[in-house]
Formats: structure tokens, sequence, C-alpha cells
């Protein structure tokens, strides 16, 4: 039975109470006191807020139980998309003004085909260090629900018989990233400034930049990258070059990536300011974000190059991100 607020002095027969106290977005903390008429007790506690307590007990960095490795990242602010003038520039890059306050966790590596198999034995592959491909969004947002629940998280994702998706915006269960938090950290989180590529804004590659378009893809892609060797013909295992700046691996290439939002060429309101958004509620077809072992061009190698999929390919994977808490007044 809720007595009251904070500050009360009460009157009580002496048996054995059990007293909890709570606040909305903090840790409860109980009591067991047994009142006397001897004396007064005093019954005061400093609750600590549940942001306050995961930022403690989680950590910047950990590994889940599908092995999966996870690094943090704090709130930030940046313009995802690309200007016209920007040489490569596609017309669907359209610039927004991105507030992300929530804090969140990012997967190092893309998912691989071992960790895969652990939710579905029966994907076929031999090549256990490499990121699974061939999925679909879907699969992957299956993928998803089960990390959360074998960590015993709220599930983001609500999934009906008839392929029906819904979202809880509140869970800090297991996600796809959103379009936002991949280009994020794809060019700002980590770097001083934000950036055109992962690696910097010079258009020349750097040696062992990533798994992209080399020397060896001459015949197999449209395009490639000359005098660029990174020693893989096709797709490699995952943390194969140095990790990027915000210390993820193969943000650039390997494989393209699902993220969570759905695809739309809506544009933005002038001065709009979106706050941790998740993309359109509905749609057809869903963002991929990256390149892969098959791009060689400017315009793909940017970070703001984004695509419009219905199906997975041999050459899409995904990583997972979750949040760590979010306020219940949100």
């Amino acid at each position: 039975q809720k007595i009251g607020e904070e500050g009360m002095l009460l009157t009580l027969p002496a048996i054995k109470h059990v007293i909890d106290l709570r606040k909305r977005d903090h840790r409860s903390i109980t009591r067991v006191i047994t009142p006397t008429s001897k004396e007064t007790i005093l019954v005061e506690v400093i609750l600590e807020s549940e942001l306050s307590a995961r930022l403690r007990e989680v950590g910047p960095e950990y590994k889940n139980f599908a092995g999966l490795e996870l690094k943090r990242f704090m709130p930030g602010a940046y313009t995802m998309g690309a200007p016209r003038y920007e040489p490569g520039q596609r017309a669907n890059e359209f610039e927004r003004n991105i507030q992300l306050e929530k804090i969140f966790y990012v997967s190092k590596y893309e998912v691989t085909n071992q960790q895969y198999q652990m939710f579905d034995p029966s994907l076929q592959s031999t090549t256990e260090d490499e990121p699974v491909v061939g999925l679909s969004w879907l699969k992957a947002v299956e993928f998803c629900n089960w990390l959360s629940d074998g960590e015993e998280l709220t599930k983001f994702y609500e999934l009906s018989g008839n392929g029906t998706v819904k979202v809880n915006n509140r869970a800090d269960g297991y996600r796809l990233l959103t379009e936002a938090e991949w280009e994020w950290v794809a060019r700002k989180a980590g770097r001083d400034e934000q950036t055109i590529f992962v690696w910097g804004d010079k258009d020349e590659v750097p040696k062992m930049a990533g798994n992209i378009a080399d020397e060896s893809s001459k015949g197999m892609t449209s395009s490639y990258i000359p005098n660029y060797n990174d020693g893989y013909a096709e797709v490699a295992p995952v943390g194969s070059f140095p990790a990027d700046k915000a210390g993820l691996y193969d943000v650039l290439g390997n494989v393209r990536e699902w993220v969570h939002d759905f695809y739309s060429l809506e544009s933005p309101g002038q001065d709009e300011v979106l706050v941790d958004p998740l993309g359109p509620s509905y749609g057809d077809v869903h963002v991929v974000k990256g390149s892969s072992w098959r791009s060689g061009s400017r315009t793909v190698l940017r970070s703001a190059y984004r695509e419009g999929v219905v199906r997975g390919g041999p050459d899409i994977g995904f990583r997972i991100g979750r949040y760590l808490y979010v306020p219940e007044k949100e």
C-alpha cells in the first residue's frame, strides 16, 4: 500500500514492516524495520537513477552470450546526408539535423556466420568468422529478438504471424542500428570533425582502410580502386582490417549493412532537428548503409550513401545495437 511521499512522520504498530522506497526511473530500495516506543527510527536513503546504475554496471564495452562485442556511444549531434555540391552526392541524401540523446551500444564487428548459426542452425556456411550475408531484413530482426530473449531484455521488435513488425522504442533489447546512428558512428564518433568518408575527407583511400573493390576485383565489379590492394578479392573475415576512429571494424567495406529504417524519399523540414529518429513508421523497403567488397566508386564509399533494398544479397549483412536505457518519461 502506498503511504505517501518523502518527508513523512508515521506512527506504526510495533511489528515488522517492509518499506519500499521508489521513484520513477530510479532503482528502488527496500528496508525492513520493527518500530518501538522507546525511540524514533529514521529511514533515509538516496535512490540512484536507473541510467546511472546501468552506466556503472554495464561499462563502456561488453561481450554478450553470443560472443558479440559491443561498444557504448554517448549522445551527439551532426548533419546527416550530404550537400548538393559534394562530389558523388545523390538526390536521396537529404541533409538532416540530427540530435542523438539516448546512450546506445553498437557491435564492434558485423554479425558472423557462427553467431547467426547459434540462432538458426540451418544456415549453411563453412566460414564461421565471415559476416553472415543473404538474409532478409526480417531475419536480421528475428536474430535481434533472440539476443534480447537470451538476456531477458525487453524486445525492441514485436513480431506477428503475418510478418507485421511493431516497434517498442522504449525497449533496451537488441535491434538494428538506426540510419542516423549508423552514419554518426561512421563519420562523427571519435572524430574532431564530421567527415565525408570513414577515414576522413581526402579522396585517396588509405592503405588497408577496408575490404573494398581493389585491383583483384577487375572484371568482377563495375568499378575498382586503382593501385589499391587489400588482400581479399571477395568477402573477408570480420576484423581483418584495423578499427576506425570510432573503434569499430568493417564500417567501410566488407559487406553493406541493413539498418532499422524504412527507406523514404521525403525531404525534411527546413531547420528541423530530428531527435533519435527511427525513420518512417511504414514502407515497402528498408535502408542499407555502407560499402562492400564490390564498392569502388567515390559515391558509394562516402558514409552518406544510402540505398533502399527489398531483399538480402551476397554483400549485405548487418551489425546490432541497443539502447542502454530509455527513461520512462519518453
